[in-house]
Order: C-alpha cells, then structure tokens, then sequence
C-alpha cells in the first residue's frame, strides 16, 4: 500500500484591518515585541508617497513589505497577490529571514471581503498560505460615528473574526458598552473585546481567533 504523501504545512495569514485612527498600528507594534509573532512577515498596505507605518513597523520585522499608492481591497489586489509570492520564494530560495506567519495591514479605508476572496481563488495563495483570522480595530472615541459614516468600517466590522475595541481609557464605560452593543448588532458571531494602550497581547488574539475561525 502506497503511503500517504505529506502535505505541505500552509503559512497562516493575520488580516488586521481598522478606519483610520483606531489604533490598528499601535496594538500591532507590541504585538511584534511578542514571542509569539516575533517571527513574523509583514505586507503593510499605504496610500501616499511616504509609508509611514513601514517606518514605524519594518525594524521590528526583517521581513516587512510595502503595497503603496493602491489599496489592496480593491485595485491593489494584484500587488499584495505579488508582495504574498515574493516573500514565500525569497523564504523558499532562503534570501530573506525565514518567517513562521505573514501580517497584513491595510489601509484604514479597505474593504476586506476582496481579500478573502483572493486567499480562494489564487493557485499559489490557496495552496501556500491559509487566512488565519481577520482582526478589525474600532477606537473607542469615535468608532461610533465611523461605523454611522463609512460604509468600509461597517464591513470590515462584518467580516472581523475579532473585534478589537480600543482606547477604551479616554472615554465613559457608557460609551464603550454603545460602541460593543454597536458590534454585536453588526456581526454577531465575532470576538469582542477591549484594549487600552496596546494592553491586549498577542497570545490573547491568537487565542481568541483559533476559537473563532
């Protein structure tokens, strides 16, 4: 009898999306002070000529990567498909420093359902690479009127795996408990927590998003 071939273990894949200003950038710069993604690769997705989350992020990780000037919801999709290749070959063809998982922050205005269509139906993303858990940031001093005025804040609230509610130390616990009531309405089935200057921990979203994926 013909033993069973292995498979090849697929790279796990962090969406962080969130609208601008809600912290998305601040929680992922502990994050990468972790253990448990010191390892990481990075794609960072900017509109702009200067990526400023790049400068803020690519010394944590040597493996960092820029999609500019096209958000990768939408027109910039076949950017963060070559920045996903890229990094697997150069991992593959050992040129970069080897990475156990691959992060990818958006934009503050992406829309992620065109993402995670992408992770289906490209060969070499399908095969290589698995989307491990979608996590959206919401600022606890304006998510509300985010959610009220942009349309991509409430998808990426309705597509989040986790929601992570931020800020929560510069505003009344009333407020908080609006904007979480606000979530629950929007996506039911997700993680929901809170955070105070990048007091959530990496483990903790690790955590939260295998029990929710």
């Amino acid at each position: 009898m013909q033993a069973d071939i292995a498979l090849p273990t697929r790279i796990p894949v962090y969406l962080l999306t969130g609208y601008l200003g809600s912290g998305k950038t601040t929680l992922l710069a502990a994050w990468l002070q972790d253990k448990e993604l010191a390892e990481s690769a990075l794609i960072i997705n900017e509109i702009g000529e200067v990526g400023l989350d790049q400068h803020v992020l690519s010394g944590m990780s040597e493996s960092a990567a820029l999609v500019a000037n096209a958000c990768i919801c939408c027109t910039g999709l076949p950017g963060l498909e070559q920045a996903l290749a890229d990094i697997f070959w150069a991992r593959l063809q050992r040129k970069m420093t080897p990475f156990t998982n691959v992060i990818i922050e958006t934009t503050g205005l992406a829309d992620p359902t065109p993402i995670t269509v992408l992770f289906n139906t490209d060969a070499l993303l399908r095969e290589r690479y698995r989307l491990a858990g979608i996590v959206t940031t919401l600022s606890a001093t304006s998510g509300l009127q985010v959610l009220a005025r942009h349309s991509e804040a409430v998808s990426q609230v309705r597509t989040a795996n986790l929601v992570i509610v931020t800020k929560t130390d510069m505003v009344a616990e009333a407020d908080v408990s609006a904007l979480q009531l606000a979530v629950r309405t929007l996506n039911p089935a997700a993680a929901l927590v809170t955070s105070a200057k990048a007091s959530l921990h990496a483990q903790t979203m690790l955590a939260l998003l295998a029990e929710n994926t």
